[in-house]
Protein backbone atom coordinates (compact mmCIF):
# COMPACT_ATOMS: atom_id res chain seq x y z
CA UNK A 1 0.00 0.00 0.00
CA UNK A 2 2.46 2.34 1.44
CA UNK A 3 4.85 1.26 -1.64
CA UNK A 4 1.69 2.16 -4.16
CA UNK A 5 2.48 5.10 -3.28
CA UNK A 6 5.39 5.63 -3.99
CA UNK A 7 5.52 4.80 -7.06
CA UNK A 8 2.23 6.66 -7.64
CA UNK A 9 4.30 9.73 -6.88
CA UNK A 10 7.53 8.91 -8.53
CA UNK A 11 5.17 8.37 -11.72
CA UNK A 12 3.61 12.26 -10.99
CA UNK A 13 6.81 13.81 -10.54
CA UNK A 14 8.43 12.24 -13.36
CA UNK A 15 5.27 12.84 -15.47
CA UNK A 16 5.09 16.49 -13.94
CA UNK A 17 8.78 17.19 -15.22
CA UNK A 18 8.12 15.97 -18.79
CA UNK A 19 5.13 18.58 -18.82
CA UNK A 20 6.62 21.51 -17.41
CA UNK A 21 10.23 20.91 -19.20
CA UNK A 22 8.14 20.53 -22.31
CA UNK A 23 5.47 23.61 -21.95
CA UNK A 24 8.46 25.76 -20.91
CA UNK A 25 10.21 24.86 -24.54
CA UNK A 26 6.93 26.60 -26.17
CA UNK A 27 5.99 29.16 -23.59
CA UNK A 28 9.22 29.94 -21.92
CA UNK A 29 8.27 30.93 -18.47
CA UNK A 30 10.91 29.75 -16.69
CA UNK A 31 13.96 31.96 -17.74
CA UNK A 32 16.84 30.37 -15.83
CA UNK A 33 16.07 27.41 -18.09
CA UNK A 34 16.28 29.02 -21.40
CA UNK A 35 18.88 27.29 -24.21
CA UNK A 36 21.38 30.35 -24.00
CA UNK A 37 21.88 30.10 -20.07
CA UNK A 38 24.25 28.25 -18.93
CA UNK A 39 25.89 26.13 -21.10
CA UNK A 40 29.69 24.87 -21.71
CA UNK A 41 30.98 26.06 -25.45
CA UNK A 42 30.02 22.41 -26.50
CA UNK A 43 26.82 22.24 -25.22
CA UNK A 44 26.11 25.57 -27.00
CA UNK A 45 27.25 24.21 -30.32
CA UNK A 46 24.91 20.86 -29.45
CA UNK A 47 22.15 22.98 -29.12
CA UNK A 48 22.68 25.36 -31.86
CA UNK A 49 22.90 22.47 -34.35
CA UNK A 50 19.55 21.16 -33.07
CA UNK A 51 17.93 24.59 -33.00
CA UNK A 52 19.08 24.40 -36.64
CA UNK A 53 16.97 21.80 -37.63
CA UNK A 54 13.62 24.29 -36.97
CA UNK A 55 11.39 20.57 -36.12
CA UNK A 56 13.72 19.28 -33.19
CA UNK A 57 12.40 21.02 -30.59
CA UNK A 58 8.55 21.44 -31.59
CA UNK A 59 8.83 17.72 -31.56
CA UNK A 60 10.55 17.35 -28.32
CA UNK A 61 8.68 19.58 -26.79
CA UNK A 62 5.39 18.38 -28.07
CA UNK A 63 6.22 15.26 -27.01
CA UNK A 64 7.46 15.53 -23.59
CA UNK A 65 3.84 17.81 -22.96
CA UNK A 66 1.91 14.79 -23.84
CA UNK A 67 3.94 11.65 -21.94
CA UNK A 68 4.20 13.44 -19.57
CA UNK A 69 0.51 14.82 -19.16
CA UNK A 70 -0.40 10.99 -19.96
CA UNK A 71 1.88 9.67 -17.28
CA UNK A 72 -0.34 11.95 -14.47
CA UNK A 73 -3.22 10.75 -15.92
CA UNK A 74 -1.78 6.92 -16.05
CA UNK A 75 -2.91 6.38 -19.10
CA UNK A 76 -0.57 3.77 -21.06
CA UNK A 77 2.35 4.31 -18.48
CA UNK A 78 4.33 1.56 -19.21
CA UNK A 79 4.58 2.13 -23.21
CA UNK A 80 5.10 6.26 -21.91
CA UNK A 81 8.15 4.75 -20.01
CA UNK A 82 9.68 3.48 -23.01
CA UNK A 83 8.95 5.81 -25.34
CA UNK A 84 10.65 8.35 -22.93
CA UNK A 85 13.71 6.29 -22.53
CA UNK A 86 15.45 7.52 -25.57
CA UNK A 87 14.84 11.07 -24.31
CA UNK A 88 15.72 10.22 -20.32
CA UNK A 89 19.63 8.77 -21.81
CA UNK A 90 20.20 11.80 -23.49
CA UNK A 91 19.26 14.09 -20.96
CA UNK A 92 22.03 12.59 -19.11
CA UNK A 93 24.42 12.18 -21.44
CA UNK A 94 24.41 15.46 -22.61
CA UNK A 95 24.77 16.67 -19.29
CA UNK A 96 27.69 14.23 -18.63
CA UNK A 97 29.59 14.01 -21.93
CA UNK A 98 29.10 18.11 -22.47
CA UNK A 99 28.77 19.65 -19.08
CA UNK A 100 31.00 21.61 -18.74
CA UNK A 101 32.30 19.43 -15.24
CA UNK A 102 32.38 16.02 -16.85
CA UNK A 103 32.64 14.58 -13.33
CA UNK A 104 29.34 12.23 -12.28
CA UNK A 105 29.04 13.75 -8.50
CA UNK A 106 29.11 17.95 -9.73
CA UNK A 107 25.56 20.29 -9.03
CA UNK A 108 24.84 20.15 -12.77
CA UNK A 109 24.47 16.35 -12.74
CA UNK A 110 22.15 15.98 -9.82
CA UNK A 111 18.95 16.73 -11.85
CA UNK A 112 19.26 14.28 -14.88
CA UNK A 113 20.42 12.19 -12.49
CA UNK A 114 17.10 12.24 -10.23
CA UNK A 115 15.15 12.10 -13.92
CA UNK A 116 16.92 8.69 -14.35
CA UNK A 117 16.50 7.16 -10.77
CA UNK A 118 12.44 7.95 -11.50
CA UNK A 119 12.73 6.74 -15.04
CA UNK A 120 14.68 3.46 -14.16
CA UNK A 121 12.18 2.70 -10.82
CA UNK A 122 9.35 3.12 -12.78
CA UNK A 123 10.52 0.74 -15.22
CA UNK A 124 11.71 -2.02 -13.09
CA UNK A 125 7.95 -1.77 -11.17
CA UNK A 126 7.18 -2.36 -14.74
CA UNK A 127 9.39 -4.94 -15.94
CA UNK A 128 6.96 -7.84 -16.02
CA UNK A 129 5.01 -6.06 -18.72
CA UNK A 130 8.23 -5.96 -20.63
CA UNK A 131 8.97 -9.35 -20.56
CA UNK A 132 7.46 -10.29 -23.80
CA UNK A 133 9.46 -8.26 -25.70
CA UNK A 134 12.29 -9.89 -25.07
CA UNK A 135 11.35 -13.41 -25.38
CA UNK A 136 12.80 -15.52 -28.14
CA UNK A 137 11.08 -17.77 -30.10
CA UNK A 138 12.18 -20.44 -32.28
CA UNK A 139 11.83 -20.36 -36.23
CA UNK A 140 8.46 -21.89 -37.28
CA UNK A 141 7.48 -21.96 -33.44
CA UNK A 142 5.41 -18.73 -33.42
CA UNK A 143 2.39 -18.49 -30.92
CA UNK A 144 0.28 -16.82 -33.74
CA UNK A 145 1.01 -19.26 -35.97
CA UNK A 146 -0.95 -22.79 -36.47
Amino acid sequence: MLLDRVFLGFRIALGLIFFIFGLNGFLGFIPILSIENNLSVEQGKFISALKGTTFFFPLLNSLQVISGSLLMLNLFSPFILLALLPITVNIFLFHYFLGAYRELFNQEMFFPSFIVLLHVTLLLRNLRLYKNLFLSVPKGKHPRKK
